[in-house]
């Protein structure tokens, strides 16, 4: 996966803003795992690039439930 060389190296932070942390998720908490489902629109490249929809991890602070995020 890749995105166009540069594009976020000039980027002004409220495009960034946009882009990465501004986005609607879905989030479920359950006995075992808390689930972070970001909508189809979310402008995820470089969270996906980083494998962050491979997250399986267990938090101690969440009494072990583990963290699980996917994407559209």
């Amino acid at each position: 996966m890749g995105w166009p060389r540069g594009s976020y190296t000039t980027a002004h932070s409220s495009h960034l803003f946009r882009d990465f942390i501004e986005a609607q998720a879905r989030v479920t908490i359950t006995d075992n795992a808390v689930e972070v489902a970001f909508g189809k629109r979310a402008h995820s490249p470089l969270p996906l690039a980083a494998g962050f929809q491979d997250t399986d991890l267990a938090v101690p602070w969440w009494g072990g439930r583990k963290l699980k995020i996917s994407f559209g």
